[in-house]
């Protein structure tokens, strides 16, 4: 399980053709969104753009979880993210039922 650390930026801090693709995936839900800032070597024709919009908050104070929401991505897998409480950064890792 390896974890990362990425920032959380909003819609107008994507470049041109990540805000092409958020809009393409959120329509008008895209601009009011926050993100996972996509890495430098990421493209979206390569890789997911990661939204918050699509984060499922966990109540952390019911329960000895290390993450406060998770992305569902397949019946068996998701992203768990870590959020910081200034909403800029989550430290996010994938996890899977076996």
């Amino acid at each position: 399980m390896e974890k990362t650390i990425r920032n959380i930026i909003d819609f107008s801090e994507l470049s041109q053709e990540w805000q092409d693709e958020a809009k393409n995936n959120l329509d008008s839900y895209a601009e009011e969104s926050l993100y996972l800032e996509p890495l430098p070597q990421e493209t979206p024709s390569d890789h997911v753009l990661w939204s918050l919009y699509e984060a499922i908050p966990i109540n952390s104070s019911n329960s000895d979880s290390e993450y406060n929401a998770i992305i569902p991505i397949s019946n068996n897998s998701a992203m768990a993210l870590d959020i910081n409480s200034n909403l800029n950064q989550a430290t996010v890792w994938f996890i899977s039922k076996e």
